[in-house]
Order: C-alpha cells, then structure tokens, then sequence
C-alpha cells in the first residue's frame, strides 16, 4: 500500500422516527458536544497567530476563551440547545456517521485541528446528503470535532428539516458514494499535490530524453533537497505540524486549578505577564509549579523526549558528559521557564475571568475536565512539542549541513 493511501474509516447509521430515539439522538448530541476531548473552540490559523506571552496577545486570549460545547453545523452559531430541542420532537430518519483518520494520517494531513475538520465537513456534508437523497434545501445536519489521540475523528448527524425519505438503511452504493465525498474532499490538498509531483516527473522525463541525463538528476536532487531545507525551517522556526494533546485526568486538571488560584492571589494587580519581570515571591512557586506539571506520567514522556533531543543535538559538538550534562539542564531550564510563562497567563486568565466559580463547579461535579484546565494542559503540551521540533530539526539541519561537506570532500578528493 502507498505511503499515501492510509485508510479513512467512516462508520455509519440510522436511527427510526420514535420517542425512545428521539430521546437517544438528543443525548447522543449532547454527548459528543460536550464529552471529554472535545474540541469547543477553533484553533487560530499560523497566520493569525499571536505570541500569547505579549500583552496583545494575552488580551486575544483572554477574549477567545472557548465555548461551552463544541457542536458546529451548516450555521455559523450552532446552538446545542435548539439543535436538542429540534431533536426531540423531530418525525423523520436520523443518520449518525463517525469520520475517522489515524492521527499519523492526521498529522501529514493537517488535519489535527477543528478548524480543518470543520472546513472539511461544511464542504463535504452537502453533497453527502445528495447521495443519500436529501436536498441541500432539506438538509439538517450538526458535527463535533474529537482531537483523541490516535484516532482524530468527528461526530456528524444528519437529518431532514421535512421528513420525506423512507428508508433509512443507506445502500452498499450509497455507502461507498458517502465514503467517497468525504476521502475526496480530505485527501483534496494531498491529490493536488501528487498531481504537482506527477507533472513534474513527466517533465523530467521529457527533459531526460532531451537533454543531458546527469543534470536531470541533479535536478530532480535539487527539487527533494529543496523540499528538506524548507521542512526544516519551518520546524525550526516552530512552524512544524502539531500533534494531539492528551486529555487531562480530571484529578490532575482540579490541582491545576487550585495551584493556578493560588498563583493569581499572589501575582501583581498590574504590568506585564512576563516571568522575567515578576517578584521572586512569584517567580519561585511559578517554577515549582512548572516543575510540578512537566513531572506529571502524561507530560513527562514528551518532556524525556525535548531533552533527548537536545542532548543528541550537544553530542554534534561536544564529547564531555559534564558539558552534555550542562546542556540538558539549560535545556530544561529553557523549557520550565516557557511553561512558566503559560502558567502565569493562564493564571492571571483566572484572575481576571468573571466566571471563576463556574468553571470550578464545573470540574469538582463532573466527570469531564473543564474547558479552561483542558486549554492550560494543550498551551503545556504544544509548548513542549514545539521546542522539541525545533531541537530535532536543528539537529537534523546540522546532519544534512556536515554531510553535504564530506559529500564535497569526496568528490574534490575523487576529481583530484
């Protein structure tokens, strides 16, 4: 199987007109809108990004803070309540259908965040329903974007406004047509690219009947070369693709929220949120508080794994285990202090937000972790990814950089 033709699971169902599935259609919106790991806000675009540390930044995010679910649909403001309301009185077939990739596949799609997922289902969904028969004017339908480690998937459910059709069980045709759109529309940017790829290697083929075959090689070696170098500077440059973020266990989430209460009570009323302008009074249990969190068994690994980096990236220059030694503990130091960072934004958020109380009784009368400890636990986990993306793409771009050398060598050494 091709390195591109990873599998795009898509289950499917259907549930009759009754009060016992009207009911269950009506929970099962609920759950996936509000269910652990549910992703109730969209993610900003690189382009719209903003360093959250800057104080524009933070009024940004304390302005963006997410919603209380995570439902989207045809309609810019979904509302879950109205979507219930619909449900539970509604007389027609309901379809339930989970669109699943391989977080691997996710990855190397950029399909990791709801703002591409929920793109990719607005324009896949109208013509799934054309396939099923129900035109666009009649068409209902409700999505929630799970970021699961592993498998991110989305919830969509599909609906008639006018019931009309009387079969809900979809066809094998039917099915393949549903699965179909949706590969074609996720797989979209990909294809686009294969396309490029092809084209350029007929080119070549045709430049290689015509012209010299060594400097179609050479080219061909330019154009993967030049798709490294800038792989590289993009991960080097914290641009790299992100990965998915764990959910955060609930006991580990409502320690947060009491460490982050605390640190607000102890923070400055005014200036900039930035550790290096704080009081030792502040900048002391804010450190130990990073030290606390990168420990935890669900943050440790990735944080095992930046130092690894980095110490493989140290070797390339020194050979001591003393200065190795140094290094990996600047290199965590480094990382404590951009956590700290995230700590103490996140803990002036609470400060600052009217709805403190709120959140908290949420997370002590729930299962689920709260939106805000969910958020502070993803801003730590992509903190750690990134500067461990940089660190393996720095030490990648100096392998590349020494080979190329010895490569040059080589040659001279052959030619002379």
């Amino acid at each position: 199987m091709s390195k591109f033709a990873s599998p795009l699971v898509v289950k499917m169902g259907f549930y009759m007109p009754s009060k016992t599935n009207n009911a269950r259609n009506k929970a099962h919106v609920n759950y996936i809108a509000t269910r652990p790991g549910v992703v109730k806000e969209v993610e900003p675009a690189i382009e719209d990004m903003i360093d959250p540390s800057t104080a524009i930044g933070h009024v940004k995010y304390a302005h963006e803070r997410p919603g209380s679910h995570g439902l989207f649909g045809s309609n810019e403001n979904t509302s879950l309540d109205d979507v219930k309301k619909e449900l539970s009185s509604h007389n027609g077939m309901l379809w339930r259908m989970i669109v699943s990739l391989r977080e691997d596949d996710a990855c190397r799609l950029d399909m990791t965040s709801r703002r591409q997922w929920e793109q990719k289902m607005k324009a896949s969904i109208p013509d799934v329903a054309d396939k099923i028969g129900i035109p666009l004017s009649n068409l209902r339908w409700c999505a929630a974007f799970h970021n699961e480690p592993g498998h991110p998937h989305v919830h969509v459910m599909i609906w008639e406004k006018e019931p009309k059709r009387a079969r809900g069980k979809l066809s094998q045709a039917e099915r393949k047509e549903v699965r179909r759109v949706f590969a074609k529309e996720i797989y979209a940017e990909e294809r686009i690219q294969l396309n490029r790829e092809k084209t350029a290697e007929r080119d070549l083929i045709q430049e290689l009947i015509k012209s010299d075959i060594e400097q179609v090689v050479n080219l061909r070696e330019d154009l993967m070369d030049q798709r490294v170098e800038v792989n590289l500077e993009l991960r080097m440059a914290g641009l790299g693709k992100r990965g998915i973020a764990p959910v955060v266990p609930l006991k580990l989430g409502r320690e947060l929220l009491n460490e982050l209460k605390e640190l607000s009570l102890i923070m400055p009323a005014k200036g900039r949120i930035a550790l290096k302008f704080m009081p030792e009074e502040v900048k002391g249990p804010v450190t130990t508080l990073s030290d606390w969190l990168l420990s935890q068994p669900g943050v440790k690994i990735h944080v095992q794994r930046y130092l690894k980096a980095h110490e493989q990236l140290t070797k390339m220059h020194v050979l001591s285990p003393e200065k190795i030694e140094q290094a990996r503990a600047k290199a965590y130091d480094d990382l404590k202090n951009r956590v700290s960072q995230v700590l103490l934004r996140s803990a002036a958020e609470v400060r600052e937000s009217q709805n403190y109380e709120h959140v908290e009784h949420n997370t002590q009368n729930t299962k689920a972790p709260s939106v805000f400890t969910q958020t502070v636990f993803s801003s730590v986990f992509f903190t750690i990814q990134s500067e461990k993306d940089k660190a393996e793409a720095k030490s990648a771009a100096i392998q590349r950089k020494q080979g190329k050398k010895k490569r040059k060598r080589q040659r001279g050494e052959w030619e002379g």
